[in-house]
């Protein structure tokens, strides 16, 4: 279990950049890898988590531009295995505006691009079911890479009652195909 969650960074690292793929290539999906943690210990761990998978951003629209999401959420404290938890989601990114002024800093044109959006939790020990509302509005977009800051995410439980908070702390997506 180790070993996959230190091959995923290092696939999304020699993954290859999109100037060597053509940049005109109209990206569709990739990996996500992403530190995350949650304050509900009756469901999740009381623990740092990584939070990996796949997405698709089929549309390329400059607002609400739509995204599904699915992963597994691995807890980093070691004999938590048992906690292991499915992802899924949609996530819907509000608008993408340029940020010229830095240009000169970025290997790509940054553009700010904030997100809200839904999924849900299922442990797979049976525990049960979650749903999640996030927000991302420390967002960039550049070029074959989407780099998220500090996501806040509330969980709710079956009923829609409010049983917790998260915090996505970095996330890396990388377009692949």
């Amino acid at each position: 279990m180790r070993a996959a969650a230190l091959l995923l960074p290092l696939l999304l690292w020699a993954a290859p950049p999109a100037r060597c793929l053509g940049e005109t290539w109209p990206w569709g999906g990739g990996l996500f890898v992403e530190s995350c943690g949650f304050a509900e210990a009756a469901f999740l761990p009381p623990a740092a988590c990584l939070s990996a998978g796949l997405f698709l951003e089929p549309l390329a629209l400059p607002a609400g531009n739509p995204a599904v999401f699915a992963g597994i959420l691995l807890p980093v404290a070691p004999g938590q295995t048992g906690d292991l938890t499915l992802r899924a989601g949609l996530a819907l990114t509000l608008f993408d505006a340029r940020l010229p002024w830095l240009l000169r800093t970025f290997y790509a044109a940054l553009r700010w691009s904030p997100a809200i959006g839904a999924g849900l939790l299922y442990r797979l020990d049976g525990a049960g079911l979650r749903f999640t509302l996030a927000a991302s509005p420390l967002r960039l977009r550049a070029g074959d890479a989407i780099f998220t800051l500090c996501s806040p995410e509330l969980l709710l439980d079956q009923w829609g009652g409010a049983r917790g908070w998260g915090l996505v702390l970095f996330q890396a997506a990388l377009f692949l195909f």
